[in-house]
């Protein structure tokens, strides 16, 4: 049996949990670990805290687009390290559910590409820019957090969100829309996840769609990451199997989304609020 939906009352604040994770995030910073788990943590978080931003945007009397920007900008210094190792994790995933022709030609295009974990990122700029950055939040978090500022940006978030599905999984879209609606789904589950820590047991039904249609658009973004990386190569092989494979498996995680889409907004934005109500 599934457990209902429970009412977050007012007593149950977020501040707490967006201030601990900026602590969280600062004090990671001090560690010397520079590996991909390292920074996969790091570009995480940072979604996390634009999630917060966009919540709260609407009420801000602070340049929530400076900070937002700033954020986005330490985050994208990271891409290209996490990118790469993205690339030969969708390679190994696909190598493993492929055979004959198509496993041989995985292998051999996996042997053409090369990965440093943290390659090109200079760390003795970035780490100083983003724990400034960070440190510009925790006041905006505590003044912030009110009833009325989390139920207008919860909604508006939903509504995005839903509006990007629509346009994303028609028959118009493509990866732009698609990883637009990724960018959406993510924030609305990030902003749900604030919910939940100040009053466990809160969306849970809507976090767990959220977070698997998340997913799947992730491994849509995965092959195409891959499908772009196959194109900058020179050419003399014959890639042929690898298109092939990557075609099917994004013709699967196209339609395992739009299913997922459809039983996480299949509520209106009024009633999607209903669990804050009381």
């Amino acid at each position: 049996m599934q457990r209902a939906e429970v009412t977050l009352r007012r007593s149950g604040a977020i501040s707490p949990a967006v201030v601990a994770l900026v602590d969280g995030l600062l004090q990671h910073l001090h560690r010397p670990e520079e590996s991909p788990a390292y920074i996969h943590r790091i570009r995480v978080d940072i979604k996390r805290l634009r999630a917060w931003l966009c919540l709260v945007r609407g009420a801000a009397d602070f340049d929530w687009r400076a900070l937002d920007r700033r954020l986005r900008d330490c985050a994208g210094r990271l891409s290209p390290s996490r990118d790469a190792h993205v690339v030969l994790d969708t390679l190994k995933r696909l190598e493993s559910r492929a055979d004959g022709k198509e496993k041989d030609t995985l292998v051999l295009l996996r042997s053409r590409l090369h990965f440093t974990p943290a390659a090109g990122i200079d760390w003795q700029a970035l780490k100083p820019e983003l724990a400034a950055a960070l440190a510009a939040l925790r006041d905006p978090a505590v003044a912030l957090d009110t009833e009325k500022i989390l139920r207008r940006g919860l909604q508006r978030c939903y509504k995005r969100a839903m509006r990007e599905g629509r346009r994303a999984l028609s028959d118009r879209g493509g990866i732009a829309e698609l990883h637009e609606l990724r960018k959406w789904v993510k924030y609305l589950y990030y902003q749900l996840q604030f919910v939940n820590k100040a009053r466990p047991g809160s969306y849970v039904k809507t976090r767990k769609r959220l977070d698997k249609l998340g997913d799947r658009l992730g491994r849509i973004h995965d092959l195409d990451l891959l499908h772009r990386r196959l194109a900058q190569l020179p050419p003399g092989e014959d890639w042929a199997p690898v298109e092939r494979l990557l075609a099917r498996r994004l013709r699967k995680q196209l339609k395992s989304s739009r299913r997922l889409y459809m039983q996480a907004f299949h509520k209106r934005p009024s009633k999607f609020l209903h669990p804050l109500a009381g």
